[in-house]
């Protein structure tokens, strides 16, 4: 009597990984079906299935989109997943009923960084009027965005040399680079960097630089003390 089920070939030992496509929230996944052997009957592969409650809340029911599997040969599958963890179960039989089953993990990801809108990549450029020391710097309203969680919330940037400015502040002559970051739910990160350049132009002034200077020098002398306000 056979009571012993068939073999497994080439089932996945290790949980698949695979990003989301650009631009949506599925991935197209693949990977070579696994078979089975008997060393004394033929084989049935009964059927492939999801397992939802394997993973609750993650996982999702879809068809697969599987070649023609031979006996004992290997197929390729490829079909598209949501975000999150599926566990795939692979069944086969023998001829005198005995199972066997191939179960793995396929973890679709969110790869891809969240993008920017309106980041002043050139940069902002003010020039400063006669005897002003610093400008009050703005720029069009920068939008984050991301594929998989939509619009993303903009936080303070980091400013230096001088730091604790944003839009509307007052920045000083000369460069200052701004430095916006977001990050995504599922940590990936961007930057946008720009720098604020206020130009000032205006040459510095003189108070109370005197004229030409006189002394008379002291008898039987060739020098004079001269004084002037600094």
């Amino acid at each position: 009597m056979d009571s012993t089920g068939p073999a497994i070939v080439s089932c996945p030992t290790n949980t698949l990984e695979f990003a989301v496509d650009g631009g949506g929230v599925t991935a197209t996944v693949s990977w070579t079906a696994p078979s089975a052997r008997d060393y004394h009957d033929n084989i049935l592969l009964l059927g492939t299935s999801l397992i939802p409650d394997m993973y609750p809340g993650d996982t999702q029911v879809g068809e697969f989109n599987i070649t023609t599997l031979n006996e004992g040969t290997p197929g390729v599958v490829e079909t598209k997943l949501k975000l999150g963890t599926t566990a795939v179960m692979y069944t086969f039989e023998d001829d005198a009923g005995n199972p066997a089953n191939c179960i793995f993990s396929i973890n679709v990801k969110d790869a891809t960084p969240p993008t920017f809108s309106n980041c002043p990549t050139d940069g902002v450029a003010y020039t400063l009027p006669s005897l002003v020391s610093e400008w009050r710097a703005a720029w069009e309203t920068i939008i984050a965005s991301d594929d998989v969680d939509g619009s993303i919330g903009m936080s303070v940037p980091v400013t230096s040399p001088s730091g604790g400015l944003d839009i509307g502040s007052l920045f000083p002559s000369g460069n200052t680079t701004v430095v916006y970051t977001i990050a995504d739910a599922a940590g990936n990160s961007a930057n946008c960097t720009f720098v604020v350049n206020v130009v000032d132009e205006t040459a510095p002034v003189f108070e109370g630089c005197p004229t030409n200077l006189e002394a008379d020098a002291a008898d039987d002398t060739t020098s004079a003390i001269v004084t002037w306000t600094s």
